[in-house]
């Protein structure tokens, strides 16, 4: 057992760190998403993804966490890409060719309040404005599902698919962590957090 606790601990360990990286990695992008631009950042996308096909036969993928929108050739090979200044994006293709990049401001049962900017195949930002329609009734051409290919196998990437990957990762690790602690490891750092010396108390006066 001490064994199997000797291997499975570090690797526990590894995994969190992992999981926790893979986060901080997209807060970072997503957090600084006004500020830097790397057009020719192929960021990892989920194999299967809803793709927007454009009039010449690309497709424009936008990318969950970092506020990222893809364009891939016909042989859905990276091209580019750039980033938006939201995190989350709902793409529509408008009848101009052009796409509507849709961010969620606010919905209750009865009302949306969207956000909208149109962005032609470039990434250069055309327009902006506000819509109040439900999901559904957004307008435009939706996505479909593709298979995109990668360079890298998804086991090794697929912690930064977005957020919740990543924690899921990383809630493994933690789990493997505890489970693999010795017992006498975990009790001592119980006692030291009962007595840790407390500010003392002073009446009002």
């Amino acid at each position: 057992m001490r064994n199997l606790r000797k291997f499975v601990g570090p690797v526990g360990i590894t995994i969190l760190l992992v999981g926790v990286g893979c986060f901080v990695v997209q807060w970072f992008f997503g957090f600084a998403r006004g500020s830097i631009n790397p057009r020719g950042l192929n960021w990892p996308v989920h194999p299967t993804s809803q793709a927007i096909r454009l009039p010449d036969g690309r497709y424009a993928i936008a990318t969950d966490g970092i506020g990222r929108i893809q364009i891939y050739s016909p042989s859905r090979q990276f091209l580019y890409g750039w980033q938006t200044d939201s995190v989350e994006n709902v793409l529509r293709l408008r009848p101009d060719g052009t796409l509507d990049d849709y961010t969620e401001l606010s919905t209750t049962r009865s009302s949306h309040r969207w956000k909208e900017r149109i962005y032609d195949a470039n990434g250069v930002l055309l327009a902006t404005g506000h819509s109040d329609r439900h999901l559904n009734e957004l307008p435009g051409e939706r996505p479909a599902p593709i298979t995109v290919p990668h360079t890298l196998p998804s086991w090794l990437v697929f912690p930064l698919y977005g957020p919740f990957y990543a924690w899921s990762v990383a809630l493994v690790g933690l789990v493997l962590t505890a489970v693999t602690t010795p017992p006498e490891l975990l009790r001592g750092a119980r006692r030291k957090l009962m007595y840790l010396p407390q500010a003392p108390i002073h009446p009002p006066a």
